[in-house]
């Protein structure tokens, strides 16, 4: 039976991350004090069933319906706007960045002696791609029917082309439609945004000219860090802008990215961007203070939520850090 419990507590570690799902134990002492009581009842020892029945009997008991955990935290939205409002952003749409993107990757891999067979076509919000070399190996990883005949990608942004696209393949019983939609997460869309930011290279990060929006000598630091589970995974992050006034190196308090945005008004395609070299020996003086600023902004994000997290008791235990807040540019 030991063998048993051992194993399923195995099981539920890997593919869950945490055993407890199985246990109303919350701390290890209590988790095993439940095993202790189960095994001492004077149950068959070939069944099972009553073991577990046991387990989960109590726990049960102690928790809440199952149904809680799909039950919003929040009050629901008031209106559809709210409900559907987009992130920050500095490009109007998903196929404006697409279209910076590439014009930028087709000038860097004609350096390279390279051709980037693409084009972008705002107003049918068409997007069609041949992938290159690199991007051929990521999809190899995928399944075959989403690559189109000769790796010709086509996307679109518009809904309604992409619904008939859908209906088109399923009335001809094809496993993949000939268009796909344009979207973040798309396999295209993840390796255009990887090329752009490996174009930085590490430990390194843009620094951008916006005259007439800020007064001489002051600069803002974008940063975005989190807080990252065992598995390496930010289940919490936030974006801020730390100001400083480069001359004295003083240091302000870090901003929201919502605010920074509106501050400065940003829009990349009336940002020139002549690639000359400047002097960023000031801002490479006061980038210690602008991190140490955020990492305080971050651990202030980490308390509220974490606070969040510890008023349902029933549904987790007071969540503690892996590891300490990062912070990068």
């Amino acid at each position: 039976m030991l063998e048993v419990l051992i194993d399923k507590d195995d099981q539920a570690s890997r593919n869950i991350g945490d055993p407890s799902e199985f246990s109303a134990g919350r701390t290890q002492e209590e988790q095993e004090a439940q095993v202790a009581e189960v095994l001492e009842r004077d149950d068959d020892p070939n069944d099972l069933s009553d073991i577990f029945a046991g387990l989960l009997d109590d726990q049960l008991e102690q928790s809440e319906s199952p149904l809680d955990a799909f039950i919003p935290e929040g009050p629901p939205a008031r209106d559809l706007a709210e409900l559907t409002a987009q992130p920050p952003r500095l490009y109007p749409s998903t196929l404006a960045w697409s279209r910076a993107a590439i014009d930028w990757l087709r000038q860097a891999m004609r350096e390279q002696g390279q051709e980037l067979q693409a084009s972008v076509d705002e107003n049918a919000q068409r997007l069609e791609l041949v992938a290159p070399a690199d991007l051929r190996q990521r999809l190899a990883y995928l399944p075959r029917e989403i690559r189109p005949e000769h790796d010709r990608f086509i996307l679109t942004a518009d809904v309604e082309r992409m619904q008939q696209a859908l209906d088109q393949a399923r009335q001809e019983d094809d496993p993949w439609p000939a268009v796909q939609y344009l979207w973040p997460l798309h396999p295209v869309l993840e390796w255009l945004r990887d090329r752009i930011l490996n174009a930085f290279g590490r430990h390194t990060a843009p620094v951008i000219r916006v005259p007439g929006h800020l007064p001489a000598g002051q600069a803002r630091f974008l940063l975005q860090g989190g807080y990252p589970n065992r598995r390496g995974q930010s289940l919490i992050q936030a974006w801020c802008a730390v100001p400083v006034n480069t001359h004295i190196g003083q240091v302000g308090d870090p901003m929201a990215l919502e605010d920074v945005l509106a501050e400065l008004a940003l829009d990349p395609t009336a940002l020139p961007n002549p690639g000359i070299p400047g002097d960023t020996s000031a801002l490479q003086a006061a980038l210690p203070g602008a991190v140490a600023a955020a990492e305080h902004y971050l651990d202030a994000t980490r308390q509220v939520r974490e606070a969040e997290l510890n008023e349902r008791p029933c549904r987790c235990r007071p969540w503690t850090p892996s590891r300490p807040a990062t912070a990068s540019r």
